[in-house]
């Protein structure tokens, strides 16, 4: 079986490009606020009441439009009463656990000068995601904001179908030439998702995995890395 040319290579953003959030700042107040006992897994866990509920209100402003920061802030604070912090502080402190892997943006770099078409598919809040991408100069890569798909702006998340559809409708692709389309993630429910689609998918997190793995993988795939 001839194996198909790769056009087109996605990235999700959390694990893949920058780092996830909000567990980093999570970590943060839950050490300052010890008596928050739930705090430090606030969006791991969904079973655990207050974990539970933490998560859910992630789980909402990641697919409603209507739904700001503040206000997630709010009742963010409202499951945690000791937390002093302000909602704009709270803003201003989950944007400082925000930082790009670097490896990965010199590789998406490398494969857009190489003809590549990039993109960008991220379960993220609008304002967290564009304010991380551009202070980590990322924007400069991933310049046709049109590829920059966040779940919050489009109402739809991973794993579910339509955003996949959406990419490859942004990329002009058909579910017949999906397969010229690579996505990475580190969630392998949102892989999967990409492979029934047609799309390859490579589960990879660039903490856990390192560059090289990624590369080796591409390779794999066909992608040519000169």
């Amino acid at each position: 079986k001839k194996m198909t040319e790769v056009k087109a290579i996605g990235f999700d953003a959390g694990g893949v490009l920058i780092t996830g959030i909000p567990n980093k700042l999570f970590d943060q107040l839950a050490k300052k606020y010890p008596q928050e006992k739930w705090l430090a897994g606030a969006q791991r866990d969904p079973e655990t009441n207050a974990k539970g509920q933490a998560y859910n209100l992630w789980d909402k402003i990641k697919k409603d439009p209507n739904y700001t920061t503040r206000q997630y802030w709010v009742e963010f604070k409202e499951m945690f009463p000791s937390i002093q912090e302000s909602p704009e502080e709270l803003d201003r402190l989950l944007l400082l656990t925000l930082h790009s892997y670097k490896d990965t943006i010199e590789l998406a770099r490398r494969l857009k000068a190489q003809g590549y078409t990039i993109a960008i598919v991220s379960n993220h809040v609008t304002y967290w995601l564009t304010e991380s991408l551009r202070k980590e100069g990322i924007l400069d890569v991933f310049t046709d904001p049109n590829l920059i798909i966040c779940s919050q702006e489009v109402s739809m998340a991973k794993p579910s179908a339509d955003i996949y559809k959406l990419l490859l409708t942004r990329l002009n692709y058909t579910p017949e030439t999906a397969g010229q389309v690579v996505f990475i993630d580190d969630q392998s429910e949102n892989i999967e998702a990409a492979n029934r689609l047609g799309l390859q998918g490579i589960n990879w997190h660039a903490q856990k995995d390192g560059i090289e793995k990624l590369k080796a993988r591409l390779v794999e795939l066909g992608v040519k890395l000169d």
